[in-house]
C-alpha cells in the first residue's frame, strides 16, 4: 500500500532472508513504476538482489532451533545500523541537530522533568 503512494525519488528498503517472495518483487516493480528507488537487504544471487537498484547481501546459515533468534536477523540489523550511520554522516549538522532534539525530548519525557532547550 505504501509503495502505491511513492513519488519520484522515494526509496523502498526491502529485507528478505531468501529474496524470493513474489510480493516483494511486485513492490520493487511498483516502486520503479513510480520512479522510486529500491534497496534490498537479502541473500546474494536472489531474484530480489537482481531486481533492486542496490543490493546489500549477506549469506547467513540459520541455526535449526526455531526458538533461537535467527542469525540472519542480526546480520540484517547490522546492515540497517550501517545504513543509518552512513546517512547520519552524509546529512552532517542536520542529522546531529535531529538527534539532539530526540535525545532532549526522550530525557525530558523519561525523567518527567521540564528541561531547558539546548541552544535552539
Amino acid at each position: 500500500m505504501t509503495v502505491s503512494t511513492f513519488q519520484p525519488g522515494d526509496v523502498l528498503i526491502i529485507i528478505s532472508a531468501t529474496g524470493r517472495a513474489s510480493q516483494l518483487m511486485n513492490c520493487v516493480e511498483l516502486a520503479q513504476h513510480y520512479r522510486g528507488h529500491s534497496i534490498a537487504i537479502t541473500a546474494p544471487d536472489s531474484p530480489l538482489s537482481g531486481a533492486t537498484d542496490i543490493a546489500l547481501t549477506t549469506q547467513v546459515h540459520e541455526f535449526p532451533d526455531a526458538l533461537t533468534p535467527s542469525a540472519s536477523r542480526f546480520a540484517f540489523l547490522m546492515i540497517i545500523d550501517l545504513i543509518a550511520a552512513a546517512t547520519g554522516y552524509h546529512l552532517g549538522d542536520r542529522a546531529r541537530e535531529n538527534l539532539r532534539r530526540i535525545k532532549f525530548n526522550m530525557v525530558s519525557t523519561v525523567s518527567g522533568e521540564k528541561l531547558e532547550p539546548l541552544g535552539e
